[in-house]
C-alpha cells in the first residue's frame, strides 16, 4: 500500500469494531447513560460518531468477504479502513461519512430527489481520490425505497468509488447496509444485516 493511503496524523491508531464499541460505550457512560447526548453534542463527539457508524460497515464487509478492516479516525475523509495481511502488508480505502438527516428530524417526506440533492450539495463536489461514501439513516423508517433513492443518486456523477447506505432499525437494534452506487437502473440492490451485538473482532 502506498504511503499516501494512510491519513497524515501523528499516531494512526487503529481500532477494531469491538474497540470502537467500547470507546462509544465509555462516552455514553460519561453522558450519564444518555446516548442521545452523543448525537446532540455533534462537534464534541464527531470523530467518535463517524467511527461508530463506520464500524458497522466494517462488520458487514467482514461478514461479506471475511476481510477484517480496522479503523483509523481522520479528517477529510473521515475514516480509513485498513486490512492487515499476515505478511504485514496493509491495504484498504478511505470512507467519508454523512448523516442523511439533521439531528432532531423525525420524519422523511419521501422526496428522494431532494434527499439526493442534499447529499450532492454536501459531498458531491469533494474528491478524496479512491474514496467511498457512507450515508447513515437513523430515522425509524417504515418505508424507504432504496431503489428510488439509488435512481435519484444516479442522476449525479459522484467522485466516489462506492456509496453505501446504512439504515438503522431501532425496533430490532440492527443496521441494514446497502451498496447503492455503482448502480444500474432496474437491478436488485443487495444488503447486509448487522446487529448491535455483532462485533466479531
Amino acid at each position: 500500500m502506498s504511503k499516501e493511503f494512510l491519513p497524515k496524523t501523528k499516531n494512526n491508531i487503529m481500532f477494531s469494531p469491538l474497540a470502537v464499541k467500547e470507546v462509544f460505550g465509555n462516552a455514553v457512560k460519561d453522558e450519564q447513560g444518555n446516548i442521545e447526548n452523543i448525537f446532540k453534542k455533534g462537534t464534541k463527539y464527531r470523530q467518535l460518531l463517524e467511527m461508530w457508524q463506520a464500524s458497522y460497515l466494517a462488520v458487514g464487509i467482514y461478514k461479506w468477504t471475511g476481510k477484517k478492516f480496522f479503523l483509523i479516525p481522520s479528517d477529510s475523509p473521515d475514516v480509513y479502513f485498513v486490512n492487515k495481511a499476515e505478511n504485514g502488508e496493509q491495504t484498504g480505502f478511505p470512507v467519508e461519512v454523512m448523516e442523511l438527516y439533521d439531528y432532531g428530524q423525525t420524519t422523511f417526506d419521501q422526496n428522494y430527489d431532494r434527499l439526493a440533492a442534499k447529499v450532492w450539495k454536501s459531498k458531491g463536489e469533494q474528491s478524496y481520490g479512491k474514496c467511498e461514501l457512507l450515508l447513515v439513516a437513523r430515522l425509524p423508517h417504515t418505508t424507504f425505497n432504496v431503489i428510488q433513492f439509488a435512481e435519484s443518486l444516479n442522476k449525479y456523477k459522484w467522485p466516489y468509488t462506492r456509496i453505501w447506505l446504512s439504515s438503522y432499525n431501532s425496533a430490532i437494534e440492527e443496521w441494514n447496509i446497502f451498496e447503492i452506487i455503482p448502480y444500474e437502473s432496474g437491478r436488485k440492490i443487495n444488503y447486509l444485516t448487522v446487529h448491535l451485538n455483532e462485533q466479531p473482532f
